[in-house]
């Protein structure tokens, strides 16, 4: 390959120097434009694929049309550089007016009914046509950009056309510094409308600058010089030129132009993919977004500049082009077929990222970098690469810019589609990686079979060159001579040029050939490695929860690889996400990597938000859930007698299974014809229904995540104050983890400026949930004493709250309206709008980080203003029973409450009981419960006494354990088999417990902490009672699975454990076999594994062997580097599960 350095000398290096600074901050200005506009037509259209894929078919779509109308133009302008000002200057004024635009689409949309009223089609069509009327004029401007600049720099003597690659590659740098800028500075401080009217000043200066310079600045290159005068280079590289546009008409410009629309098509399908893949390891914030756009276009921008130093100007350049499609297909390729081992590496930089915002940036920079930018790079180079064959020099150039441009720009909006609407849910995100990696190999060997052909007839031409006639002059014998002498001297080296040119061609070329083909192999071999498993998608690394299973060893990190594996039920990429499900403590689903609810452990919320509306509201009839998940809140709402109708927005398809799924938990609502589902986004949908609602209630993911946002701004609430019926209720879920008190207290503030009432409830740990009101929430004691009387309260109440009357129900309620006027009030508040949206980049830098807002702190600034508290009417409130209920609150949730402060003596031995209990000390609780004399009054009480009077053999818990029976068979079970166990009858525990584990098959609803306790306890009574036949009928009870997979991996380790106490390596393989492939990494069960499969001649046994030397080489090896190991595990303890669990 002959790789040329721009010559010094050109004179047009200079204009390139100076119109390249003016293509960087247009360059920035666009992606500035492109980012603001995008989050507004989010606000109107929703945050769905469609609407977003409609945006930007319209607006990529105007740039390659303006490229071909406006690049043939700039090919006859005579002053190039002023066209591309006068172009700037459009795009500046027609973007200024955007937002007013903006302002009339959004209405005319509303008006219009949506994609409720419209149907998918017909909103998709006014979505176009709304889009194209705000993007129509900058789109097509900018189009015609690139093609002006290009012909203002680009000389005849220009072959490969270095100094076009040069200014695009700093028009896409400035598009790197446009993304970094407005993702990590402007949005944040100025806005949306802010951030577009500083990049329109920035555009508007630009084309000044290039107005003014374009004056100063010759558009055509400099002479070839005069007859009879000795040929310049430039000339010489000119009539070189000439001969190279003749030789390409031989290659059939489709096939680039084709090229150049793979180009597109795979490198736009990727940035999907990118954003799906990279999720899980970076977290899925406006910031990891936006770096990783920032990564796609470095790399184009320093691809196009080096090609601008290192093209291959002297040789045709199309078998170079089918070159960089196979060398992409590699760099595609290694990242996919690294796989896990990527994640592993997101995953050793948590702790760094730990120590500030900052770091997390680098090591999420580090992560794309490697994931992103080599790709990337080789495609900044391409580009260029497709200009130079289609063309030399000036030459058509703003035609060809304009032709190439449009058809990548075609085949960019192809693959964005296909990506978003077919390619993602049928072949999942990885099997779309594969397919790209695929195309681009393939791609490069059709183009080198094409250049191949035109090789060879180049050479043939290039053959016939040691065959010119020498010119002489024949004056006389002696300058004959001398001249015949001279011609042989010529034609003996023209012929030796010429042999050599054909011979060095063929050697290059099949140089290029053996590379391009080379690169093609191995970029589809990456394609059919494993990739990226459930360790990489799903186990929540990039937003802290994996941190802690892998810093302590090599095995450590085995376990968590293998655990991840083993627990995933199933996994989907849908239109809008990947989802997936995993069997841990109970049915989890995940979206884009991260935990977004718990089947069981979120219960506190999923089950009674919507219920504390219907329980508050007087008569509800019509409710508005934003969000399925679980199906829990729909669910249970669809329960209520006098409700009719449930409209549930989903954005996710793909969530209707996890419903399903999760039917123990929801009241079956799939089945509930109550229940509407709306498919799309929630804000669109509720803003253009017709209908009103007595209660809306929102609970979606996160706000720091992208599209969650918008459903935390004023102008929501304020549209979803329309849609309320006259009393009706809106409730607000917000995280109290990864989150600072401000940002709780910003919501709050939001909140307040809308609904003149907003009051805070506590419903689990880590939520909370703001009641709003147009007028004063009346708590009747007497009706709400008889509401939640009904079902479905008080099943919920006591399943979920395990409280059983209204004391214990107004326990969760933590603030008052007073107390939010105190907050929305300050000086320091912050609203939260669509303009400007504040949570969204506030949450993001907490994303994994131990910031939190204390509901207890929260509750105690209340309580010492007295504004904890509801106004009662109509009866009456035990206030001083307050106390202890919301003890009880806190230690359901896993949270020991506190005695501090409280002055009653007996009020802190309960407080102090209930602390004890949730750290399963039942001595201690039980001594601390003594010591006053108050009976039990909720149902966590009753538990507490009734297990603790159990564990120490007292027949007094068979009288409590008969009262819980009432409101939990299961849990009054669980009490009578531990007394029984401690009083060493142990056939009656093990009937006790085969009761308990075969209705816990169905009814998910019991204690879970007890029930972890009662698999433990199967263990202890499986050894103690040294009895085989008694464990055989464990093993037996615990084949099935819980209700929604409750402790799904404890009742495997327990049933494992148990096997070994049976005697009998029939049922111990059986239990083995649950686990694998993916068997937990601890040593006791590989080495109770391989004695098992020996013993039985399992042809699994070489395997088994292999995995306990491995574990006991890398023990040996960390030991000796002195390195922390696990300490080896009780052989009577579950295997791995309660320290893998993930936090909310």
């Amino acid at each position: 390959m002959n790789l040329d350095r721009p010559d010094r000398c050109d004179e047009h290096a200079g204009t390139a120097a100076m119109v390249a600074p003016l293509l960087f901050m247009s360059g920035m200005c666009a992606l500035t434009y492109q980012t603001v506009w995008l989050r507004e037509f989010r606000l109107i259209f929703g945050a769905s694929t469609a609407a977003t894929a409609a945006v930007l078919a319209i607006f990529m779509g105007g740039i390659g049309i303006g490229s071909v109308v406006l690049g043939r133009r700039a090919d006859f302008h005579p002053r190039p550089l002023a066209f591309y000002g006068q172009l700037e200057l459009l795009i500046a004024s027609s973007a200024a007016l955007t937002p007013m635009i903006l302002r009339l689409v959004r209405g005319a949309y509303l008006h219009s009914g949506g994609s409720l009223v419209l149907g998918t089609g017909g909103a998709t069509a006014v979505r176009l046509l709304a889009a194209s009327l705000v993007l129509a004029i900058p789109a097509l401007a900018m189009g015609g950009t690139l093609p002006a600049a290009a012909r203002a720099v680009v000389t005849r003597s220009d072959a490969g056309r270095r100094w076009a690659a040069f200014i695009y590659g700093s028009n896409t740098l400035g598009a790197v510094a446009g993304a970094l800028l407005s993702t990590f500075v402007l949005l944040e401080r100025f806005g949306n409308t802010g951030t577009l009217w500083l990049a329109c000043s920035v555009n508007a200066l630009a084309a000044m600058i290039a107005l003014i310079v374009s004056g100063r600045i010759s558009s055509e290159a400099p002479a070839a010089g005069v007859k009879g005068a000795v040929p310049s280079a430039e000339s010489v590289s000119a009539a070189n030129n000439l001969a190279r546009n003749d030789e390409r008409r031989v290659i059939i410009p489709l096939v680039v132009l084709a090229a150049a629309a793979v180009s597109g098509f795979a490198f736009f399908l990727m940035e999907i993919v990118w954003y799906r893949m990279l999720a899980p390891l970076l977290g899925g914030s406006v910031f990891t977004f936006g770096l990783i756009l920032a990564a796609a276009l470095l790399g184009i921008g320093v691809g196009g500049l080096v090609y601008t130093f290192l093209s291959p100007s002297r040789e045709p350049p199309l078998k170079y082009l089918g070159l960089t499609f196979a060398l992409e297909g590699v760099c595609l390729g290694v990242p996919l077929a690294l796989g896990d081992r990527l994640a592993l590496l997101a995953l050793s930089m948590r702790p760094v990222a730990l120590e500030g915002f900052h770091m997390t940036v680098l090591g999420w920079a580090a992560v794309s970098a490697i994931v992103v930018l080599p790709p990337a790079l080789v495609a900044g180079y391409q580009f260029p690469l497709l200009l130079a064959a289609l063309g030399c020099g000036r030459d058509q150039l703003g035609k060809h810019v304009g032709l190439a441009y449009a058809w990548n720009t075609a085949g960019a909006i192809a693959g964005s589609l296909a990506g978003g609407f077919g390619l993602m849910p049928l072949l999942s995100a990885p099997g779309a990686w594969r397919l790209v990696v695929v195309l681009l190999a393939l791609t490069s060997v059709c183009i080198i079979l094409v250049s191949n052909r035109r090789v060879k007839v180049v050479s043939s031409a290039q053959g016939g060159i040691g065959s010119k006639e020498p010119h002489g002059n024949a004056t006389d014998g002696g300058d004959l001579t001398q001249d015949r002498n001279a011609g042989a001297d010529q034609v003996r080296g023209e012929w030796i040029q010429g042999i050599w040119g054909r011979y060095r061609a063929i050697l290059i070329d099949r140089w290029v050939h053996l590379v391009a083909f080379a690169f093609a192999g191995a970029a589809c071999i990456t394609a059919v490695a494993r990739g990226p498993t459930a360790v990489w998608r799903h186990s929540g690394i990039g937003v802290g929860r994996a941190d802690a299973a892998s810093r302590v060893s090599d095995n450590r990190l085995r376990e968590h690889i293998s655990f991840w594996r083993r627990t995933l039920l199933w996994e989907r990429d849908g239109v809008e996400s990947s989802v997936a499900v995993s069997a841990e403590s109970a049915l989890s689903f995940l979206v884009n990597g991260k935990n977004d609810g718990n089947a069981r452990m979120d219960a506190g919320t999923a089950v009674m938000s919507g219920l504390l509306g219907a329980a508050l509201h007087p008569n509800p009839v019509r409710a508005f859930v934003i969000g399925l998940g679980t199906g829990s809140t729909a669910g249970w709402l669809g329960a209520v007698e006098s409700i009719e109708r449930v409209d549930v927005a989903e954005l996710e398809p793909a969530i209707v299974r996890v419903a399903e799924d999760c039917a123990a938990v929801n009241c079956n609502m799939p089945a509930n014809p109550k229940i509407r589902l709306l498919v799309g986004d929630a804000r669109e949908l509720l803003a253009v229904s017709r209908d009103r609602y007595d209660i809306v209630m929102s609970e979606p993911s996160n706000p720091y995540r992208a599209g969650i946002a918008s459903l935390f701004t004023r102008e929501f609430y304020q549209a979803v104050r329309q849609k309320l019926t006259s009393g009706g209720l809106f409730l607000q879920w917000i995280q109290t983890y990864e989150i600072q008190p401000t940002d709780v207290e910003n919501v709050c503030g939001t909140l307040a400026s809308v609904f003149p009432v907003v009051e805070v409830w506590y419903t689990r740990a880590g939520d909370l949930f703001f009641a709003c009101a147009l007028e004063p929430i009346k708590f009747d004691a007497d009706r709400l004493r008889h509401r939640i009387a009904q079902e479905p309260f008080r099943s919920a109440l006591a399943a979920v709250w395990r409280v059983t009357d209204l004391e214990g129900f107004l326990a969760h309620y933590i603030s008052s309206n007073e107390f939010a006027r105190e907050i929305a009030s300050s000086p320091n508040r912050i609203l939260n709008t669509d303009d400007r949206t504040v949570m969204e980049f506030n949450c993001g830098r907490h994303v994994g980080r131990l910031v939190f807002l204390d509901a207890r702190e929260w509750l105690a600034r209340a309580a010492r203003r007295g504004l904890d508290r509801p106004t009662i009417v109509n009866g009456t409130v035990d206030w001083s029973r307050l106390a202890d209920a919301r003890a009880t609150m806190f230690a359901v949730e896993g949270q020991p409450p506190s005695s501090d402060g409280e002055q009653d003596p007996a009020l802190v031995r309960r407080t102090n009981a209930k602390a004890q209990f949730v750290r399963n000390n039942l001595e201690a609780a039980m001594a601390e419960w003594s010591a006053q004399t108050n009976a039990p009054t909720d149902l966590l009480e009753l538990l507490l006494v009734a297990e603790s009077l159990a564990d120490a053999g007292n027949e007094l818990a068979l009288i409590y354990a008969e009262r819980l029976r009432q409101w939990q068979p299961i849990e009054a079970d669980v009490v009578l088999a531990r007394l029984r166990w401690r009083q060493r009858r142990f056939e009656d525990a093990v009937a006790g417990l085969e009761r308990v584990f075969r209705a816990y098959r169905s009814n998910p609803w019991p204690f879970p902490p007890l029930m972890y306790r009662a698999l433990v306890l199967a263990e202890s009574v499986s050894k103690e009672s040294s009895n085989p036949e008694l464990a055989r009928r464990l093993h037996a009870a615990l084949k099935e699975p819980f209700a929604v997979h409750l402790w799904d991996q404890v009742r495997l380790a327990c049933r494992f454990n148990v096997a070994l106490d049976s005697i009998s390596p029939s049922l111990l393989k059986e239990s083995i076999e649950s686990f694998e492939p993916h068997v937990p990494w601890r040593r006791f069960f590989l080495e109770k594994r391989l004695l098992c499969y020996e013993f039985l001649g399992d042809p699994r046994v070489a395997r088994a062997r292999r995995d306990l030397e491995l574990f006991d080489k890398v023990r040996l090896a960390e030991h000796g580097k002195g390195a922390t190991e696990v300490p080896r595990e009780r052989p009577d303890s579950p295997i791995g599960t309660m320290d893998q669990s993930q936090r909310p």
